[in-house]
């Protein structure tokens, strides 16, 4: 059945333009446009207190649907929205497509869809769909509680976003501006010019979670993007010497040149989007688990795709106002339910969480959420300006969720302005991760405010202190080809804009913990909490930070690199040892007449070769002695002892060995 359009103007309640009866068999198939739509005027209807600016309910009326398909029993064949058709719907609990019963087939929406109304939906399914959903057309819907996708019955295979996606409660997605001091309001501007404190609570209202996920996934959830190459089709973009239109992506024997659907996924390529959630307002972006059920994602596929949530698009979570929270992607969180994403998630595009005197949480594992890992190829970002305590945190791992793995070789951070907020950018309080690789970057960053004030905020790069089994913490390096543009300056195989870093403190937990820095910089405090600890520097690795040691089971390798410890009390070690092309820098306080000393219970050994400098925290004004390493055992080759190569110029540092100590 081929439907071009329908179009029902001031309909009742309950009404429906296209309505579906279970238990048929048949296609259906929308090329036109749908409308049901209130009798609302926005001229005159929505400015009921005369100010000047809209207010009142978005719609009037209940039970509006698009499309509705009702029944004891499942519809057996296709439903698909073609990306000529639209569908419009105005009215509270309302629809733009709702399947209400099951369906044996698929579901495809390349329409543009738009619903107005409080507590409704652009498509809702909460019978089973027994093949693939698919959504590669736009969908707006503002009202409050209102969501752009809720997929609460089960879907037994693929579920594909690649449309532009929107939801929010706001009458105004861009907050308006402060009125200025002596502004006068007059008949002509009062209309066209709106002030925040115009605003009421009915245009401040919060909608629900833009995509909603509430039931079991067979083939995983892709969030994609339009197939392209960023060389074009005469390009080789995996470097295999085939040209990229010469290869076959989808393995259907067709090369890609003469191939309209090259990603296989029975869409032409032409009609196919980018995939972009945005939510205005503290609801989630992107919302996967049920507050009724538990449920499970399979993986969208293998290699690659061997995870049960797949991002290639773009996801964001904007709070717009003061004091409102912003929440980007949010798996599980529901009390005594769990929500499995398989292998876990891969995140290729961006996802952001922004707020203005508001928490902002990029992505977060709540209670119950299981996943492998979490892989980070993009970039996950959290970020708040905010002159009030607030917590912003990239990668947020609850207590009840399971995570064991993230590995990040794109960029994770939490930032702020303000100087107050307390940033983290991977937090695990489940107590589970156990293994993180970085090639790339993780870093929080806190700025002042425009007054210059003291920072009094938190920057924590790491922080997986609740676990007790030990975490192994990798930074590696990816070799490159150096350029004119972009050099290798210091020589180890790795491009400048590649070089790893990790800046914000660590903090660790009761376990035997592992700090593996084979390259890169890691740049903030480290506290390596209690059991069995190590931390190994390799690679021409710079470490710099204030360490401690909670039990003093710490063994100390400085193979090949630098250590420059910024705390001024005595650290406890089991074990230090610093190679030929090793460097350890140790900070001195005259003021306090302390050093952050290294006592070493074992051995202590100093390669031929290793250099040795301090660092001043503040100023020396008569000579003094500090110490700077004792151990049980001090194994010493000949050391570059005047120390005045890693020192600062302003001094004459000398050192020695005292044997007695």
């Amino acid at each position: 059945m081929r439907i071009l359009g329908i179009t029902m103007s001031e309909s009742a309640s309950g009404s429906t333009a296209l309505l579906i009866q279970g238990g048929n068999t048949s296609n259906i198939t929308l090329a036109g446009s749908l409308t049901a739509s209130d009798d609302i005027d926005p001229e005159d209807d929505l400015d009921t207190d005369n100010d000047g600016t809209a207010d009142g309910p978005f719609a009037n009326g209940t039970d509006r649907a698009g499309i509705r398909l009702v029944g004891a029993t499942p519809l057996t064949g296709n439903i698909i929205l073609q990306d000529t058709a639209s569908v419009s719907v105005d009215g509270n609990e309302s629809y733009g497509i709702l399947l209400g019963a099951g369906l044996n087939g698929k579901l495809v929406s390349q329409a543009n869809i738009t619903v107005i109304g409080n507590n409704s939906y652009g498509i809702r399914t909460t019978g089973d769909v027994t093949g693939t959903v698919q959504v590669t057309g736009n969908i707006t819907v503002r009202g409050e509680n209102s969501s752009a996708v809720s997929v609460a019955g089960d879907v037994g295979g693929r579920l594909t976003l690649s449309g532009a996606i929107t939801s929010t409660g706001y009458r105004y997605t861009q907050s308006p501006g402060v009125r200025p001091e002596g502004y006068v309001e007059t008949t002509e501007n009062d209309a066209s010019v709106i002030f925040l404190d115009e605003l009421d609570a009915s245009d401040l209202l919060q909608g629900g979670p833009t995509v909603q996920i509430a039931g079991n996934i067979g083939g995983g959830i892709v969030l994609d993007v339009a197939p392209a190459y960023a060389d074009g089709i005469e390009g080789d973009t995996d470097g295999d010497s085939i040209k990229n239109g010469d290869e076959d992506d989808d393995g259907d024997g067709i090369k890609n040149r003469d191939d309209t659907d090259r990603d296989g996924d029975g869409l032409l390529d032409t009609s196919e989007g980018n995939s972009t959630i945005n939510s205005y307002g503290s609801a989630a972006a992107l919302a996967v688990g049920s507050a009724t059920q538990s449920i499970t994602v399979a993986n969208a596929g293998t290699g690659a795709e061997a995870y049960g949530l797949i991002n290639r698009g773009a996801i964001t979570g904007q709070g717009i106002y003061k004091e409102v929270d912003a929440n980007a992607v949010v798996i599980g969180g529901n009390a005594g339910q769990t929500a499995n994403i398989g292998g876990g998630l891969r995140n290729d595009g961006t996802i952001a969480a922004l707020a203005i005197d508001g928490n902002a949480t990029a992505v977060r594992f709540g209670q119950g959420a299981i996943g492998t890992e979490l892989l980070n190829t993009g970039g996950i970002t959290a970020a708040a300006s905010s002159d009030v305590e607030v917590d912003v945190t990239a990668i947020r791992i609850d207590a009840g969720a399971s995570l064991t793995t993230l590995t990040n070789s794109g960029t994770i951070l939490a930032s702020a302005g303000g100087g107050v907020a307390d940033l983290v950018a991977i937090q695990d309080l489940s107590g589970t991760l156990t293994t993180i690789n970085n090639t790339r970057s993780i870093q929080a960053g806190l700025s002042p405010n425009a007054d210059g004030d003291a920072i009094t905020g938190t920057t924590t790069a790491i922080d997986v202190s609740a676990n007790t089994t030990g975490v192994t913490v990798l930074q590696t390096g990816v070799a490159g080809t150096a350029t004119a543009t972009d050099p290798d300056t210091d020589g180890d195989g790795v491009l400048d804009s590649r070089e790893p870093t990790i800046v914000g403190d660590i903090r660790l937990g009761s376990g035997a913990d592992t700090l593996d820095i084979r390259n890169g910089l890691v740049q903030g405090a480290i506290a390596f909490g209690a059991g069995a600890d190590t931390l190994s520097i390799t690679g021409g690795a710079e470490v710099r930070g204030a360490l401690s040691d909670s039990d003093g089971n710490l063994a100390i390798n400085v193979a090949n690199g630098l250590l420059e410890t910024r705390q001024n009390t005595a650290l406890n070690a089991t074990s230090l040892d610093v190679g030929a092309a090793g460097r350890l820098v140790i900070t001195v306080d005259p003021v306090a007449d302390s050093s952050g000393v290294i006592n070493v219970s074992g051995a202590a050994n100093l390669a031929t070769g290793a250099q040795l400098g301090v660092r001043f925290n503040s100023l020396l004004d008569a000579p003094a002695r500090f110490d700077l390493i004792t151990a049980g055992t001090l194994n010493a080759g000949t050391l570059n002892t005047d120390f005045q190569a890693s020192s600062p110029y302003l001094y004459v540092v000398n050192g020695g060995i005292d044997a007695a100590n």
